[in-house]
């Protein structure tokens, strides 16, 4: 018999199934029902829960959303989620790739035997069949063809000095990925480039469309071609920590030139152009570098001094006070909290991390909720330490989730209007949570790092 697990299932009314529920109680297992998605995270992380079951007519922001503050927390990172919906299979998985779909009307003994087989799964050793290791031993290029040639499935997690993502492999075949906002095979091209860095191979079952549909050994090859040529692009731009802006307008360009002008009316960072258009970044590098030869964007002077985080001295002082977010005796990230109900302060606070060199983008992009966002922003990287900062909505309907989320951290920081702070000063005092006050309204990187060193308790 499987080792006994706890389950937690979610709908938006009645119970999702009693007949389940009574079988897998049978079976010695703890379960748990609740009507609606809103307090869902915060039941899962309190009873650490094994699988949660899932009814599609949540919604799909909300599912989300719920997904994100599940896999953000250590207790219920590695929870598998079952969303159960009516209609086509493809319709049911399309809902959010980390979800896996099951369709009404379904077989119950069918869905206790997979539960079963997920929680048994989970008592194994954590390290059977888990592949990591160092790029700098094996490139990623290297590593894809071996999964290739085994026809392994899983998630592919690969973090590098100043970038992280995941590429999802179905039996030997790279079937898509994510970097940033950036997804399938512009993604891939970009992990790609990662020379150095750690690689995690987790197995598991894979639910994803493709989003690549190419054989593994074209798109290595492909990939070679595309970083060497993008190396040339990058080396003949004035750098990545600049911005460009259009000087001309109105004038007949092709679509994705006119795309990149557009966006250039905003003087923008290159990592903002690249994940701003759905164009391959070779692509756009070379129409950017056409436009500054002749004259239609130009380089951004004020953008080009830039205030780093931390000079060489400080980096002890802010690796030990990173240490000191995180309450005693809690496992897992070093995160701060960025609360906020505005997605607007939130895209100047990216822009204006994104001109550190500190910071390492995210591996997906954070979720819209409401006004606001849920997800992680980035991570701030000094020397071996790491500081995740996580978007969090300041909407009442998320805060016994976000409650849940920040209990492992003593300070957060606040991203928003000032009218917005009075309704946190409860969830403060409920937490012993300190909240320090960021410029909403700055998109300047030595704002941004001065807002850091706040939460921090580093001055200068």
């Amino acid at each position: 018999m499987a080792p006994a697990g706890t389950i937690l299932m979610v709908a938006s009314s009645d119970e999702l199934g009693h007949a389940l529920r009574t079988a897998l109680e049978a079976r010695g297992h703890s379960v748990v029902a609740i009507a609606g998605i809103a307090n869902a995270p915060e039941r899962a992380i309190e009873l650490s829960a094994d699988v949660i079951l899932v009814d599609a007519s949540v919604g799909v922001l909300e599912l989300r959303a719920a997904i994100d503050l599940v896999k953000a927390h250590p207790k219920t990172e590695s929870a598998h989620v079952l969303v159960v919906g009516e209609g086509e299979m493809s319709h049911v998985a399309a809902l959010d790739a980390r979800a896996e779909p099951i369709v009404k009307p379904y077989f119950v003994p069918e869905i206790v035997a997979h539960v079963e087989a997920v929680i048994g799964a989970k008592h194994e050793p954590k390290d059977q069949g888990e592949l990591r290791g160092e790029l700098a031993q094996v490139s990623l290029f290297d590593l894809l063809q071996v999964l290739s040639s085994n026809r392994r499935s899983g998630r592919l997690r690969i973090e590098g000095e100043r970038m992280a993502g995941e590429v999802v492999i179905d039996e030997g075949r790279v079937i898509d990925a994510t970097q940033g906002y950036a997804v399938g095979e512009k993604a891939l091209f970009r992990l790609l480039s990662i020379e150095a860095g750690r690689f995690v191979f987790t197995p598991t079952r894979v639910a994803e469309r493709p989003r690549i549909d190419v054989g593994t050994d074209a798109i290595v090859m492909e990939g070679v071609r595309h970083l060497d040529e993008t190396k040339k692009a990058l080396a003949a731009l004035p750098g990545e920590r600049v911005r460009y802006r259009a000087v001309l307008a109105g004038i007949d360009l092709p679509p994705l030139a006119q795309a990149l002008v557009q966006k250039l009316e905003v003087p923008s960072l290159l990592r903002e152009i690249l994940d701003y258009i759905d164009a391959p970044d070779l692509e756009i590098l070379e129409t950017l570098l056409l436009l500054l030869e002749t004259g239609v964007v130009e380089v951004d002077e004020a953008s080009m001094n830039t205030r780093l985080l931390a000079d060489e001295g400080a980096e002890t002082t802010l690796r030990s006070a990173m240490l000191r977010l995180r309450r005693k005796g809690v496992d897992g990230p070093i995160r701060l909290g960025v609360l906020g109900g505005d997605r607007a302060a939130f895209a100047r606070f990216s822009r204006a991390l994104g001109l550190l060199p500190e910071f390492v983008p995210p591996a997906a992009a954070p979720t819209p909720v409401g006004e606001g966002l849920l997800g992680e922003l980035g991570r701030i990287r000094i020397g071996a330490s790491e500081l995740q900062l996580f978007a969090l909505p300041t909407d009442p309907a998320y805060r016994p989730a976000v409650a849940a989320l920040l209990s492992c951290s003593k300070v957060a920081l606040h991203l928003g209007q000032a009218e917005e702070r009075a309704a946190l000063d409860d969830l403060a005092s409920r937490l012993d949570l300190t909240i320090v006050e960021a410029d909403a309204a700055s998109d300047h990187p030595a704002r941004a790092a001065a807002a850091l060193r706040a939460a921090l308790g580093v001055g200068g």
